[in-house]
This record gives structure tokens, sequence and C-alpha cells, in this order.
């Protein structure tokens, strides 16, 4: 570096020593600092060396710090290792050194003494065996071979017992990876029986397993079976929820047409009120045909026009590919009471229900129409769900109870679906899956299982 270089340095480092000033004055004095240039002072290659050889005596401190650490770390390595090395010298130097200067010395036992005779005690060997030599060769020899195949014989004694130790454990494991097998395979539900094999105490295992499986199973039939019989007392309360009101205002009408002398109309209604109970009835079954159910409204609507003397029009629009296959009995009934009795009824001669059924992706829909009064927003979720909700011009059964039969029987995906609009009108739609009636399914209905062609 050169002579300005130094000179400068020595500049800076004289400044800072010179000026002590309160932490105001310091301020100052920093911002004049900011506007001293050194560029003005030296060139670019000087700052840069200048720069270097700074960073260069901080490194150096840092090694220094640390070179001194590692001779501490060092230093304290060699004093643990002082009584390692000096057990060695002592038990394996000094023996081996003692042996040589015995091998060039002649040693007399009984006096104790040692005279160094260099290689004489070699060259006597050899004069009084000459074929000292070649019994050493064929020594040398028989190493040189005995040793690859002593370490031959060791391997493949390793290589035997491992061998015999994989049988050995492959023996003990199978029986235990067969039942780890047959426990995740019972799992799965795949298999319901348990491996069982191996010592004693694994065939224990295993049997206990096979033995808390079989009490879980039965503890869950008989869970299931609890849940059907409780589905089926709800289902048969819910079903037993129609109230009287209907029968004793139908029974009153025809009393009235008879005493008017309209014996046509009061045959025609007890002509429709026995196909109603007929069908109400159908021996005791719980699952019926579309068909009979369509012929239930129809009867049901029939007696309510001549109740309510044809103040509304009721239009039947059905495909015929759905009328053999299963519904839940009672169902479009009380959608049609509410309807009548919430919808047309006080409309004058205008009021209208459509009926409609079709199927679409192994569904059957069922929708009732209205074009009356409508539902407010608030109401329509209180009719699925509000049980204890009073009906006053209803039969009772309520649109609640429909919903829980169909999801009782069905599951949680079928049921009804209400829309409604103010003055406009109400849609309920019945969701139920396609199912083709047979006495199996009607027999797996009544015993709450789906069937399995659904």
């Amino acid at each position: 570096m050169s002579t300005k270089t130094e000179e400068i340095k020595e500049e800076i480092k004289e400044q800072p020593k010179k000026e002590k000033a309160p932490k105001e004055e310091k301020k100052d004095t920093k911002k004049k600092k900011k506007t001293y240039t050194v560029d003005e002072l030296l060139s670019q290659n000087e700052r840069m060396e200048l720069f270097d050889e700074y960073g260069r005596r901080k490194k150096i401190k840092v090694k220094v710090k640390e070179g001194k650490l590692k001779k501490r770390e060092n230093r304290m390595g060699y004093v643990f290792m002082i009584p390692y090395v000096a057990g060695a010298l002592i038990c394996l130097l000094y023996p081996l050194i003692i042996a040589i200067i015995y091998a060039f010395s002649n040693v007399v036992v009984k006096t104790n003494t040692v005279t160094f005779n260099g290689i004489q005690n070699f060259a006597s060997v050899l004069d009084k065996n000459p074929e000292l030599i070649t019994q050493l060769g064929t020594l040398a020899f028989k190493m040189l071979l005995g040793v690859p195949l002593i370490v031959v014989f060791a391997l493949l004694m390793a290589m035997m017992l491992v061998f015999v130790n994989r049988i050995i454990s492959v023996r003990i494991s199978r029986p235990i990876m067969k039942l780890d097998h047959s426990v995740r395979e019972y799992q799965e539900g795949k298999e319901e029986k348990i491996a069982i094999g191996g010592s004693t105490e694994i065939r224990h295992l295993g049997q206990s397993i096979q033995e808390s499986y079989r009490q879980n199973s039965e503890l869950m039939k008989k869970v299931i079976w609890e849940q059907n019989e409780r589905r089926k007392s709800e289902f048969d309360v819910l079903q037993s929820q129609i109230n009287p009101h209907f029968l004793y205002n139908t029974l009153d009408s025809i009393t009235w047409m008879i005493e008017s002398g309209k014996n046509e109309e009061a045959a025609f209604m007890i002509t429709q009120l026995a196909k109603l109970f007929r069908i109400s009835l159908s021996k005791g079954h719980t699952v019926i045909r579309i068909r009979d159910e369509l012929q239930h409204a129809q009867s049901y609507v029939n007696i309510q026009k001549v109740r309510y003397k044809n103040k509304f029009e009721v239009v039947f629009d059905i495909r015929p590919d759905i009328l053999d296959d299963c519904i839940v009995k009672l169902v479009l009934q009380p959608i049609l009471e509410n309807a009548i009795n919430y919808g047309v009824r006080e409309m004058d001669d205008c009021g209208k229900i459509l009926i409609r059924g079709w199927k679409e992706q192994e569904n059957i829909f069922m929708q009732v129409s209205d074009n009356g009064m409508g539902i407010p927003e608030e109401e329509i979720d209180l009719l699925l769900k509000d049980t204890n909700r009073v009906h006053k011009k209803g039969s009772g059964v309520g649109l609640v109870n429909v919903n829980n039969r169909l999801r009782l029987l069905f599951g949680e995906p079928y049921g009804l679906q209400i829309e409604s609009e103010l003055d406009e009108g109400t849609t309920v739609t019945v969701i139920i899956p396609e199912i083709v009636y047979s006495e199996e399914n009607c027999r797996k209905f009544e015993e709450h299982h789906m069937p399995e062609d659904s």
C-alpha cells in the first residue's frame, strides 16, 4: 500500500480521539463526517485495498479466537488419551521389546543373567536344524492357504446361520402375519374368519380376537334388530296418526244427501269411501303399487269435490311406466288435503290441482301443484320439521308425517320438497327410488330393508 494511503488511515484514526463532544454535538459531527469524502483522498484501487486489509484483520482476529478454543479442546482430548496410551505401551510395547532383547541374548534363568549374543542364537539353530528355513516356508504357505479357508468357512457358517435364522423367523412370523392380514381383511369387511395357527400364544391370541369379533357381530345384529323394531314402531305410530275427522265429515255429507233425496250422489260417496278404506287398509301392507296409491288419491278427490260442490279441478298426468313401481301408502292423500284446505278451497270456481308423476335417473317423482294462495317463506321449513303444529283444517297427518315415513323407509336422500310463492301457488314433490313392485320387495320393505335391486 502507498505512503499516501497510510497517512490517510492514520488521520482517520486520530480524528475520533481528538473530538469528544456531547451527544448533540456528536450528531452534528456525524453529519459533517457524512460530507467528508474519502474519494477525494483515495483512488478506487487504494480504497479497495484499504477495505480488504481491514476485513482480513477482522478475520485474523476471529481465527485466532477460534484457534485458541480448538487448542484447548485438543489439549483436553490429549489428557483423556494419556491413560489409554500408557496402558498400550506398558501392556504391548514393553513385552515386545523384552522379547526382541531375549531373542538376541543368552538368558540364564538360575542366575537371572542376560548376555547379548547378537545373531548367534539364530546361527546355532540353523546349524542344528538346516531344514528350518524349509519348515518356515511350509508354515507360511499353510498360513496363506489356511487363513482364506478359515475365512471362507466362517462365511459359509455365517450364511448357514442366517438361513437357519430366517427359516425359524419365518415359521414364527408367518402365523402373526396371517393373523394380521385376516384382521385387516375383517376390518375391511372382506373376510369374517380369523386365521389361527403357530405357537400356543399366537393361537390363543387368534382365538381371542375371533371370539371378540363374534361377540361384536352378535351385538351389532342385536343393535340393528332393535333399530329396525324401533323404526317399525315409529312408522306404525306415524301411520296411525290419521284423524277420524275426515270420516266423520264424509258420513255427515252422506247423511245429508240421503235426507235431501240425493241418493245417487250418496251412493257415489259411499262407493268412493269404500275404495278409499280398502286401499288404506291394504291387508296390513305398508308398501303398495303407485297405481293403487293414485286410485286412493282419486277416491279422496272425488269425495272432496262432492263435499265442496266442484269448486276446484283436479288433473292427473302420470307416466304409465311408473304405475307398477313401489310407493308408501297414504302419501298423496295428506298432500292433496293440504292443497285443498290451505290452497284452493277458498277460491271461486278457479282452483286447480295438478298431479304429475314421472321417472328420472332411477328415481320417481310425484308432484302435486296448486294455484292457491301460497305459503310464506318462513313457514315452508316448519312444514317438514315442526311436529307440534296444530292442524286446524286437515286430518292431522301433515306433511311432517309423510316426510318422516318416506325417510324411515327409503333413507335420508328421499322425502318431500316444497316450493311456494304467495298468490301464485304451492308445489310439493315426492322423491322415492325406482323399485318394481313384487312380493319379495314388499317383504323387504316390511322388514325395513332396502331391496338389493333398487
